[in-house]
């Protein structure tokens, strides 16, 4: 606690400044007198705690700012991730597709086969049937 050069009016001890608490209090007999602020140092002060306010409030803009940057950030990631995912499950989709239709295409080829192979027999079957009526 700082002493300053002020007298107290009781005892005229030395009064110890307590600022914080907006008074000086003599150490000896207790007695209290209110710091009284002039306008200059009353405007003085008010413009440093406005000053100190405003730089507050541009750290926490800032940080805010930065935070917002960071969150863009993560949701573009994230977006370019599902974009790409996206476009992975599309090309797997054609691929299944195409695989789809090579299957329809091989059934359709082996079901004319199997055509053909019975019409074959069906063909000898009579070949051999006639022959027969004919001996």
């Amino acid at each position: 606690m700082a002493t300053t050069d002020m007298k107290c009016p009781n005892c005229m001890g030395e009064m110890i400044n307590k600022e914080a608490e907006g008074f000086y209090e003599c150490p000896f007999c207790g007695s209290k007198q209110m710091i009284v602020e002039s306008e200059a140092v009353k405007k003085k002060r008010l413009e440093n705690e406005a000053q100190k306010e405003r730089l507050e409030a541009e750290d926490i803009r800032h940080k805010r700012e930065q935070e917002y940057s960071l969150k863009k950030e993560e949701l573009n990631t994230t977006v370019k991730s599902i974009r790409e995912t996206a476009g992975a499950i599309n090309s797997g989709m054609d691929l299944i597709n195409q695989g789809n239709q090579m299957i329809n295409k091989a059934e359709m080829f082996i079901k004319k086969v199997i055509m053909a192979i019975v019409l074959g027999i069906a063909a000898i079957v009579f070949l051999i049937v006639a022959c027969n009526i004919l001996t």
